[in-house]
């Protein structure tokens, strides 16, 4: 529609949907953000942010890219926080370095992750969700 628009001259068009996507999009955010931090309020935990400086700068192809680089990760962030600090939770942001690989039990790095989602630490014999191993690394 853009490149329609572009084409046409019809550079007020082209700014009114910007400023239209740009609301929408605030407005998933600010949903998404509050969904955590109920879920976070709902079982007393505390939030855990990753650093994601350099998340754009894997060379993917184009489409992943595009994707990737159009995602709002500091708007999000920033949302959180604000949100979490009105309700009293705690936010702890921290770099995300070998979450996957490390053991949250031990603090092992002798451990295999046999398939995608399942994590297996070869010292202690914990075994767990490679998702939630990497949660509790904080």
């Amino acid at each position: 529609m853009r490149k329609k628009l572009g084409k046409e001259r019809k550079l007020r068009a082209i700014k009114k949907i910007g400023r239209k996507e740009k609301r929408i999009v605030s407005d998933e955010l600010h949903k998404i953000a509050k969904n955590i931090v109920d879920e976070a309020e709902k079982h007393n935990a505390v939030i855990a942010i990753g650093n994601l400086n350099g998340v754009r700068k894997n060379n993917k192809d184009r489409k992943v890219n595009r994707k990737v680089n159009s995602m709002p990760f500091y708007h999000l962030k920033e949302y959180i926080k604000y949100k979490a600090s009105e309700r009293g939770i705690a936010v702890i942001e921290g770099p995300e370095y070998n979450t996957s690989r490390q053991c949250s039990c031990c603090g092992s790095m002798n451990t295999e992750r046999p398939y995608q989602g399942v994590f297996i630490c070869k010292d202690c014999g914990y075994k767990i969700n490679a998702d939630v191993n990497g949660a509790k690394i904080y």
